[in-house]
């Protein structure tokens, strides 16, 4: 048995699912006929980290528009910043905590084991760096006349997965054998208890489907490609996790990956085997009567609904060569660069910029910076974020 619920996008998943669980937690009993509310049942179990609220069979979430990933609630207070540069900081395949840990103060608790400059489980090095089981074999002469020999070293040779499965896909779009490995034996399964940052996604599917065209008639394409992408979860907070960072930062990946192969972004399904909340962190009241902050946003109507999207990737190759400056540069600092991919150029660095003067407290600069992110989604979402710690630190210096 399993659970398996369709949404335009996060905004309706969340809205949707947190009412779902907390009338299942709440009305356990109802067997009211005209009740046409879904009721999702969770138990009670302890976790390593706190008693959740757990699902008890798996759940998959399918997303028919991915790209409108940025979540608008009000109360649950998403950091827009700390989500875009980690996300980007995945399709660099990096994996050091000190660029994500400046985004978000709790990065570092949560994945450093011991004094390590490294995430285990960063998932963007494993995409990007994955272990082939290949060495190769180079030899070098050291010294001068007698004393001199000869030098043998081995390297381990590491693949890019993303390149191997856009190389594929375009080839062959009926291609059936894409798959993206996060979790190994050797990082995860071995580290399970000695590790804090173990692979919670393990992998995920990348499949092409054919979707009509509504525009055939005018002498388009019939049917058009799509990349649909199927991402599969041990173990989920549903509201940080799942309806939070996941969304992001995966949902990128398959836009990515659509432009490298060249077809549009299809749906992104997230399936959890086991799929929880945290008691202690569940605020349900508060988040199902928070609205949104896009009110009087024309061309958002209603506050979820896009008319267009801010394109991640124009050109593939020259984006590749630009996130890894991009991450980079803006790990401590705004620095500004000067990048020609739209979107690190007009969404990402303003919004790292007007990050940097939130850390310095210049919330008057932050937000003038912050005017000048070119997608509405994300500036909506950052003015929003930096206007409430300005009021918060505005208070807390009184």
């Amino acid at each position: 048995m399993s659970l398996s619920f369709t949404f335009r996008n996060v905004n309706e998943a969340f809205s949707k699912l947190v009412e779902g669980i907390e009338r299942g937690r709440i009305w356990k009993d109802c067997d009211c006929e005209d009740c046409k509310h879904a009721t999702i049942q969770t138990t009670r179990r302890p976790s390593r980290v706190g008693e959740v609220l757990q699902i008890p069979v798996p759940v998959c979430i399918t997303y028919t528009h991915p790209r409108e990933r940025v979540l608008f609630n009000t109360a649950r207070d998403c950091n827009p910043f700390f989500h875009v540069y980690e996300a980007l900081w995945m399709l660099a395949g990096l994996n050091d905590i000190e660029g994500p840990a400046y985004y978000a103060a709790n990065y570092r608790d949560c994945v450093q084991d011991g004094d390590s400059p490294i995430a285990n489980g960063a998932y963007g090095y494993r995409w990007r760096k994955a272990d082939s089981g290949r060495y190769e074999t180079s030899s070098y002469r050291s010294g001068d006349g007698y004393g001199s020999r000869t030098i043998t070293t081995r390297e381990l040779v590491r693949e890019d997965q993303l390149h191997i499965i856009a190389e594929r896909l375009r080839k062959n779009p009926d291609d059936r054998r894409c798959v993206l490995q996060m979790w190994n034996v050797e990082d995860d399964l071995l580290k399970a208890d000695t590790s804090k940052d173990i692979c919670c996604n393990t992998h995920a599917y990348f499949l092409i489907r054919y979707k009509y065209n509504p525009q055939a008639l005018n002498g388009a394409e019939t049917f058009i490609p799509h990349l649909d992408m199927t991402v599969c979860n041990r173990s989920n907070d549903l509201v940080w996790g799942a309806l939070g960072a996941n969304v992001v930062h995966f949902s990128f990946l398959q836009e990515y990956l659509a432009a490298k192969i060249g077809c549009e972004v299809g749906v992104y399904n997230q399936f959890t085997n086991n799929l929880h909340c945290y008691t202690e962190r569940w605020y349900p009241e508060k988040w199902l009567d928070s609205g949104d902050h896009t009110d009087g946003i024309s061309h958002l109507p209603p506050s979820w609904a896009y008319q267009e999207y801010f394109k991640l990737v124009e050109d593939p190759e020259r984006f590749d060569r630009e996130v890894l400056d991009f991450v980079e540069r803006h790990k401590q600092d705004a620095l500004a660069g000067d990048y020609q991919e739209p979107f690190l150029r007009n969404v990402a660095e303003p919004m790292c910029i007007a990050f940097h003067y939130h850390k310095k407290r210049d919330y008057v600069a932050a937000l003038h910076v912050a005017d000048n992110i070119a997608a509405d989604d994300w500036r909506i979402s950052s003015k929003f974020w930096l206007n409430k710690r300005h009021a918060l630190y505005q208070k807390r210096s009184k």
